[in-house]
């Protein structure tokens, strides 16, 4: 799993900040959202390495709800 920073998306959540065309608090509120994204994809594969296979499916729930938090805060409702 890719570190947060250096992901498409890390790198122009960092790109919109530097040109500072979006709104700072709302750009720290998605990056917030992306970092977990990013934390819960590092468990689950220590979950699917150790071979917690279970628990590694029960925490693909996290990220569905990661995402659709970070789309909220992205204004992209669905």
């Amino acid at each position: 799993v890719i570190d947060s920073k250096q992901c498409h998306c890390g790198s122009w959540i960092h790109q919109k900040k530097q040109e500072q065309l979006f709104d700072n608090k709302t750009l720290q509120r998605i990056e917030k959202v992306h970092d977990r994204i990013h934390e819960v994809a590092h468990q689950i594969q220590r979950l699917y390495q150790s071979g917690d296979l279970k628990t590694a499916r029960i925490e693909l729930i996290e990220i569905e709800l990661a995402f659709k938090e970070m789309k909220r805060e992205a204004g992209l409702n669905e």
